[in-house]
């Protein structure tokens, strides 16, 4: 797995991969067990992702750079020797402090070791931020990160490591490890070589980062340089991917002459750096652009990922109305089905009760035929009656004491043939509501009984207006009455 800038190797990929370098680099540096190891790969991973910045290389070399300060911490703990120090020419995030400041408390050290870096934080070889990570570099940003981790002991010299104050600086402490990893040229690493390996205490180690670097050919000038001249005096205890480690064996200081002028080195290496990295920022530009670009369209596709996220869910939530909808399509057939069935009843019904409305209309008509025969008979039995009045008048005349009596009959009379008359207008009406339907046919059937009611009573006066003149004035008050009672 890469780091958080996918720029170098920060874990191993799997457990074999694990174990194989662990045993690599326990031979190198036996008190370093597996516990031990598995600690200092968490801690990087940790710093990794919380850290403003970044390491300066990968796993291996941090594992190593590590081994070699917990092994030089281990065997100087119990050291007479003061001002014992862990020093390193180079500190860019601080990430190599912070790892160091974890093994000094891993080995109960934190009062015995002090933890310098030499380091100017003016930029990066020539920029003013770090072509990898974008950020500056600057103290500002390596104290926020000590402080992040709680670094403890530490002493920041802001100076470049062939200054005369960091050499002077640096001459007040035993060095038990020396991190060279600042200025990357051949004059530059043999410089710092021999201002601070006399310093460097016997079993201390010098380790030296970026060896068989491509992007840091003059390193391997250096390095062949320090091998042809090392002899008994050092000891490469290590030698990594891109890391080496020598140990010192003896007091005896070495310090590599050349035949050049270190100076006139440096200025030409320093002109070929510039120019090397201004090709590099360009390209970093190019390549900040083209992130900007990938950024961009990755949250183009985010927002439309999140579009066709809402898009699915609606059209989740469309299919499941429409499944909905089909439950109650489907219940609605149902009810059509039964309000259907329902409706082929009522059809029946209804043609069930055209039929008994058809035989009620031809019971009508027969009943009107009869109600216009029993009409004639009391159009004539009305003649009768009058008639019969005027005879009962004469009788009046002839019976003084009944003269009133049959004049007040004579009008009632006459009132009951203008009830009667209306009578048989309300029939004529009623003639016209019986082409109703439903509930007027009842009322006219009753209407039809009435009147048969009505024709009988007429007929039974009939049949007393033929008895003896001296009945006929009560039976005859009696009939009006019942006929007048009928009406109503």
């Amino acid at each position: 797995m890469k780091d958080k800038y996918n720029n170098f190797v920060i874990s191993f990929d799997d457990d074999q991969e694990f174990d194989n370098w662990y045993e690599n680099i326990n031979k190198s540096f036996p008190d370093i067990d597996k516990e031990i190891f598995s600690d200092i790969c968490k801690f990087i991973l940790r710093v990794d992702k919380s850290i403003i910045g970044r390491f300066a290389g990968d796993i291996r070399d941090l594992i190593a750079l590590a081994s070699s300060r917990y092994v030089t911490s281990k065997k100087m703990i119990n050291s007479d020797v003061s001002n014992l120090a862990h020093v390193e020419i180079g500190t860019l995030f601080g990430a190599s402090a912070i790892l160091t400041d974890h093994i000094i408390k891993a080995n109960s050290a934190s009062n015995k070791f002090q933890n310098i870096m030499i380091d100017p934080l003016n930029g990066y070889y020539g920029n003013s931020s770090d072509l990898v990570t974008g950020l500056e570099v600057n103290a500002k940003t390596l104290l926020k990160n000590l402080k992040l981790f709680n670094v403890e002991g530490y002493e920041l010299i802001q100076k470049y490591s062939t200054d005369k104050h960091a050499i002077k600086k640096i001459k007040e402490f035993s060095i038990a490890s020396l991190f060279i990893d600042g200025d990357h040229s051949f004059s530059g690493l043999l410089k710092d070589w021999n201002n601070f390996n006399k310093e460097v205490m016997n079993g201390g180690h010098v380790i030296i980062d970026n060896v068989n670097d491509k992007n840091w050919p003059n390193i391997n000038l250096f390095i062949d340089e320090l091998k042809s001249k090392i002899g008994k005096q050092w000891e490469i205890i290590y030698e990594g991917s891109v890391t080496l480690v020598l140990e010192k064996k003896c007091d005896d200081i070495l310090l590599i002459d050349t035949k050049f002028d270190l100076n006139t080195i440096h200025n030409i290496e320093k002109q070929v750096d510039q120019k090397f990295y201004k090709l590099i920022n360009n390209e970093k530009s190019r390549i900040n652009t083209r992130d900007q670009d990938i950024k961009k369209r990755d949250g183009q596709i985010l927002s439309l990922e999140k579009q066709h996220s809402k898009a699915l869910e609606k059209i989740n939530t469309r299919d499941q109305d429409i499944k909905k909808r089909d439950g109650q399509i489907l219940s609605l057939e149902k009810q059509h089905s039964k309000a259907l069935e329902r409706i082929n009843t009522r059809d029946q019904d209804i043609t069930k009760r055209d039929g008994q409305i058809l035989n009620l209309d031809k019971q009508h008509a027969k009943a009107l035929e009869r109600i216009n025969t029993r009409d004639q008979g009391i159009t004539k039995r009305d003649e009768q009656i009058l008639n019969l009045g005027k005879q009962h008048a004469k009788a009046l005349e002839r019976i003084n004491t009944r003269d009133q009596d049959i004049k007040k009959r004579d009008r009632q009379i006459l009132n009951l043939d203008k009830q009667h008359a209306k009578a048989l207008e309300k029939i004529n009406t009623r003639d016209q509501d019986i082409k109703k339907r439903d509930g007027q046919i009842n009322i006219l059937l009753i209407k039809s009984e009435k009147d048969r009611v009505l024709i009988q009573k007429l007929t039974n006066l009939l049949k007393l207006i033929n008895k003896p003149l001296s009945l006929l004035n009560l039976k005859l008050k009696r009939t009006i009455n019942v006929f007048l009672a009928g009406l109503k």
